[in-house]
């Protein structure tokens, strides 16, 4: 759709004796060009018309929705006031005023488990509260507090808990760049740790992202809210006791896509772990964009993952090497107060581990009139134990209530 329509506002472009149906033609395609997620491009045009029409406030409206679909809503509100003082439009009203939501401080309550059929569980709750620290200075900076609370239970019933204070800031120094850090400090085996790490994030060009970061984490605690890792039956609260276990995480990735949307995410990460062992992960995919489009839709994908550890340990996943090779299929609803989304998928273990495994999800958003949102998401993992006749299964789910103060 966007791909022909594109082609048609640049055949009016270059076509059209009409001066007016030239810019009705060059505004068409900067819409489109927004639209398929071309954001470069879109900005581009979109200002190089401003300053041939200084005060049109659709103009000041196309890009206060740019900036407001990078997370810039500072200023994206700063663009639709200048649209409302030349022209009082519902539309742009009803849009600077969800900028400005945004930009409210909002308290959070999230409560996350995870169990599997080894009877290992981690259970979390965090309270916070997130909002702007310095509105005139850093209008699109936003920065998150914390408490949280943490608990690790074996198949014996030993359990161990975490007390821990988490800071986290997101700065978004241009409509295309964002960075972000994170520390968390916490006692957990009568012995205070850090936790914590910097990403940074970058458009090298029209949907091509890309993202580098180095974190510092607990093993036990792996930075996937969901995390599926297969620990070993050795993997106890003892052990935890005894030896703080910690890893650096050092990860990349890219993201390109076609004007249609199509394309393909690459990611490597990996690091030293504490126990002297150390991991590499690689993770290839299909690629389909829809971020931009409200409704419903499907999106098939492929995939290829390869984990792998210097050598085999008591305390985590053991093989060495895994890859596995799979399908998966998501289902997506945009709509005006709510989302939600369904995922499977089912891929084959071809390296150390000879079998089929199943991955299930499935959320939902839903906001209560600008009172609170609700978040609700559930995980199933089904899929070879180590190569036995058993096999391993594993379950996850978060809940999470977001009020605007």
């Amino acid at each position: 759709m966007y791909v022909e329509a594109e082609f048609e506002f640049r055949r009016l472009e270059r076509e059209s004796e009409d001066s007016a149906l030239r810019a009705a033609a060059r505004r068409g395609l900067a819409d489109t060009l927004a639209w398929s997620g071309r954001h470069r491009e879109a900005e581009l045009l979109y200002r190089s018309e401003l300053a041939i029409d200084p005060e049109n406030p659709a103009l000041m409206r196309a890009l206060g929705e740019l900036e407001s679909w990078h997370a810039r809503d500072g200023s994206a509100v700063a663009w639709y006031e200048q649209s409302l003082a030349l022209q009082q439009d519902e539309a742009t009203r009803a849009l600077a005023q969800d900028s400005s939501d945004r930009l409210r401080s909002e308290a959070f309550v999230q409560l996350q488990a995870f169990a599997d059929d080894a009877d290992w569980r981690r259970n979390k709750a965090l309270i916070g509260a997130s909002g702007q620290l310095f509105p005139e200075s850093r209008p699109d900076a936003r920065s998150t507090f914390a408490v949280e609370y943490a608990t690790f239970e074996d198949a014996s019933g030993r359990d161990l808990a975490r007390r821990s204070l988490i800071v986290r800031h997101r700065e978004r120094p241009g409509t295309f760049s964002a960075l972000e850090f994170d520390v968390a400090y916490g006692d957990v085996r009568g012995e205070q740790s850090w936790r914590g790490g910097v990403l940074a994030e970058k458009q090298l060009r029209d949907q091509v992202l890309a993202w580098a970061s180095i974190r510092r984490d607990d093993w036990a605690d792996p930075i996937a809210a969901h995390p599926f890792d297969r620990y070993n039956g050795a993997f106890t609260v003892n052990l935890l006791r005894s030896d703080i276990v910690q890893a650096t995480t050092l990860r990349g990735g890219v993201r390109s896509e076609n004007a249609r949307g199509v394309g393909m995410l690459a990611e490597l990460q990996g690091g030293p772990i504490e126990d002297g062992n150390g991991r590499l992960e690689a993770y290839l995919q299909t690629h389909r964009n829809r971020e931009y489009d409200p409704g419903r839709h499907s999106i098939p994908r492929f995939f290829y993952h390869h984990l792998g550890f210097a050598e085999s340990s008591a305390l985590y996943y053991s093989p060495e090497n895994l890859d596995s090779w799979g399908v998966g299929w998501r289902w997506e609803a945009k709509e005006a107060d709510w989302n939600a989304f369904g995922d499977a998928a089912l891929f084959w273990q071809a390296g150390g581990v000879s079998d089929y495994g199943i991955q299930l999800g499935a959320g939902v958003e839903r906001e209560f009139d600008a009172v609170f949102l609700l978040r609700l998401e559930a995980n199933f993992l089904s899929t070879d134990d180590r190569g036995s006749s058993d096999r391993y299964e594993a379950y996850a789910v978060m809940a999470s209530v977001v009020i605007p103060l």
